[in-house]
């Protein structure tokens, strides 16, 4: 017995010391990143970084809060640092730590001479609150551009830039968006819903989303099948914590199509956050969208089905429960 517990003793200890590990992993990264600008009072940075594999995040722009013990001394406008990333328990990356790199750190992403004049921005006078970090022009480079914080994210904002098919922006479109088990369909397994599932606009419309979330847990706004050199791996996306509302603007190509909205947190889309958007009346209506379309495979429940399945069932188990029976008095 001593031998059994000493087993389970360390078979835990293992388990313990390996899943602080992983935790660990999780919630903390180190990159490097150069600083495009400094909140005034001094509680986030926008900049742009590499990949952090650690967290799954490609290289993009981004607004990123500080911990209360993250300092910017010796840090400015330009700075190529040096920062270790934070989950709170709320879920939201923040800088835990930031220092300033070592000579010679270079921030591929962002590479010397960003299209921005440093050296005659008044930074003490910009008004972070209501920067539109999705159309500063990073020397051209389609990486993702991110804003975040303990309301949600919006990624890949573009206000200004047609795609390369658009000669000029054609019209604005404004769309307000409540997503939330109140608004699930009557279609079986809906759990959650927006109250909007299909949308339609002309060839190169600017369209800004507003999202309202009447739910406690979080929800997204995805589109997908964007111009990937414009919209890094093709999508728009709006992510909104439960209780807040977040939006984000971008612009359409001309060409007639139809694109994927969805909620990309597992199982969400398949309980009910799908949608559509139709560019020029769309290419054809995709599958599962909430009042609009069918699913490609109808789903068979057990009230679908005749009476006399649920009599053989119940034959089959009766004949399987006797011979269990029968066996294992012959063993016994």
């Amino acid at each position: 017995m001593r031998s059994i517990a000493r087993i389970i003793w360390l078979s835990l200890t293992v388990f313990v010391i390996g899943a602080s590990a992983v935790a660990a992993q999780e919630t903390e990264a180190e990159a490097a990143g150069l600083i495009h600008a400094i909140a005034p009072d001094g509680s986030s940075v926008n900049l742009t970084h590499d990949p952090i594999p650690n967290v799954g995040w490609p290289a993009m722009t981004m607004d990123l809060g500080l911990s209360e013990r993250a300092s910017l001394d010796g840090i400015d406008v330009g700075s190529v640092v040096i920062f270790t990333l934070e989950r709170g328990p709320d879920g939201i990356y923040r800088i835990g730590t930031i220092t300033p790199a070592p000579d010679g750190t270079e921030v591929e992403a962002a590479p010397a001479g960003d299209g921005m004049d440093h050296d005659n921005m008044d930074h003490g006078s910009m008004d972070h609150g209501s920067m539109d970090h999705g159309s500063m022009d990073h020397d051209g480079h389609a990486h993702h551009n991110m804003t975040l914080d303990a309301e949600g994210m919006v990624m890949n904002a573009n206000a200004d830039t047609p795609p390369d098919d658009c000669a000029e922006i054609s019209g604005d479109h404004e769309f307000t968006i409540r997503v939330g088990r109140k608004h699930a369909g009557p279609e079986r397994g809906s759990i959650f819903g927006y109250d909007q599932n299909e949308f339609e606009v002309e060839p190169c419309a600017r369209v800004t989303v507003t999202l309202i979330n009447e739910d406690q847990v979080r929800h997204m706004w995805m589109l997908h099948g964007l111009p990937r050199y414009l919209y890094p791996q093709g999508m728009f996306h709006l992510e909104v914590a439960g209780g807040a509302t977040k939006s984000g603007t971008f612009i359409v190509p001309s060409n007639a199509k139809t694109y994927l909205i969805h909620c990309d947190i597992p199982q969400h889309m398949e309980k009910g956050l799908k949608g559509q958007l139709l560019v020029a009346g769309g290419d054809g209506d995709l599958p599962s969208i909430a009042g609009v379309s069918g699913p490609v495979v109808a789903d068979r429940h057990r009230e679908d089905q005749p009476r006399w399945h649920g009599w053989i069932y119940a034959a089959v188990g009766l004949v399987g429960l006797a011979g269990g029976v029968f066996a294992f008095k012959r063993i016994g």
